[in-house]
């Protein structure tokens, strides 16, 4: 769903965006289920740069068995 957004050909896919107000700093995870679905719960924890946080998750995916789809991208979020 992620990249069916992208580009000049975007299709309507249905999806709708919602927004979203962080009320503490953090990391925002978007992923897709390449990911999440080799999740077992929530996923909590600190990275100091948000791409080794990238590479653990997809490491943890790929680890799993996850082979296919498996994109991650974590952003610094401020207070509001």
């Amino acid at each position: 769903m992620l990249t069916a957004w992208l580009g000049a050909d975007a299709r309507d896919t249905g999806c709708r965006a919602l927004g979203f107000v962080p009320d503490s700093p953090g990391l925002l995870m978007v992923c897709t289920d390449g990911l999440w679905g080799y999740l077992d719960e929530p996923v909590t924890f600190r990275a100091a740069v948000p791409l080794e946080g990238t590479r653990a998750l997809v490491d943890h995916a790929l680890a799993s068995g996850g082979r296919d789809n498996v994109t991650v991208v974590l952003i610094p979020v401020r207070r509001a």
